[in-house]
């Protein structure tokens, strides 16, 4: 991830069903990814195993998560 892209907010939404939405909060007009509520918790379980993780590189911001309304 570029610098300049490090600053884009990923917004979350919880569906429901216990589906997720995310979307990209720079932009709003593009369709939101949607995962079942299993894919979901086998993400949420990689974070949380360590999974993912990464080098952290200090010159790069990160910023967090939102809630928006997905209108269900």
């Amino acid at each position: 991830m570029s610098p300049d892209r490090a600053s884009d907010p990923i917004e979350v939404a919880y569906l429901a069903d216990g589906a997720v939405a995310m979307r990209n909060a720079a932009h709003p007009e593009d369709p939101p990814l949607r995962y079942t509520a299993a894919e979901w918790k086998a993400f949420t379980l990689g974070v949380r195993d360590g999974e993912f993780d990464v080098e952290a590189q200090p010159d790069v911001q990160m910023s967090c998560c939102s809630m928006y309304d997905v209108g269900e």
